[in-house]
């Protein structure tokens, strides 16, 4: 807080707590969780963000924090290409997979079909950054959240593009009463 980093968010089940001694003696949730901030340093305009109207309150709410004006919309409106873009990758460590979905594609759904088909792996989960300035991000948000995947806040202000986050914890337990949040937090837990 001194240093003034804006809380935009968290990444749940990211550290798998059996590789700390203390994991599974103080926790309920199998994994722990990492807070996401951010701080601007030189962007003044994050632009047209697409997002369902219940997350319009903590994009204000984050962005006016970061200094970054911003205009959020709730608009349906189907991808203009066939295959979804995006960026992976796997840390086999704590078994999650990090994905960013750069631009939203017709095959969205079978692609998130085949990710959750993955819960069974032991302790998968994964942590997925939908590109918010992309039109059809509505849409592939009414995907995700069909698929199990929750909205647990932003990743903002990077690569020229808007994220926020979903997460899917699969088969893993997840206790959010578990967590110890500070007050930025709250807004995003509730």
């Amino acid at each position: 807080r001194k240093l003034g980093p804006v809380c935009c968010g968290f990444l749940p089940s990211v550290f798998s707590t059996e590789r700390f001694s203390s994991g599974e003696t103080h926790h309920r949730n199998p994994k722990d969780s990492l807070t996401v901030v951010a701080f601007n340093i030189a962007k003044k305009d994050a632009g047209r963000l697409y997002l369902k109207e219940k997350y319009h309150p903590l994009a204000a709410m984050t962005y006016n924090a970061l200094n970054a004006s911003h205009t959020a919309v709730e608009r349906r409106c189907p991808p203009a290409c066939e295959k979804t873009e995006y960026e992976y990758r796997y840390d086999s460590t704590h078994s999650t997979l990090y994905i960013n979905v750069n631009v939203v594609g017709r095959d969205l759904r079978r692609f998130t079909e085949e990710l959750v088909s993955h819960s069974g792996d032991p302790m998968f989960t994964a942590q997925l950054c939908l590109n918010i300035c992309d039109e059809a991000a509505v849409y592939a948000a009414d995907i995700l959240e069909g698929a199990g995947f929750f909205f647990t806040g932003f990743h903002p202000l990077c690569k020229g593009r808007e994220y926020c986050i979903y997460h899917y914890s699969g088969n893993v337990a997840f206790d959010i009463d578990d967590l110890d949040i500070v007050e930025e937090q709250q807004p995003f837990v509730d």
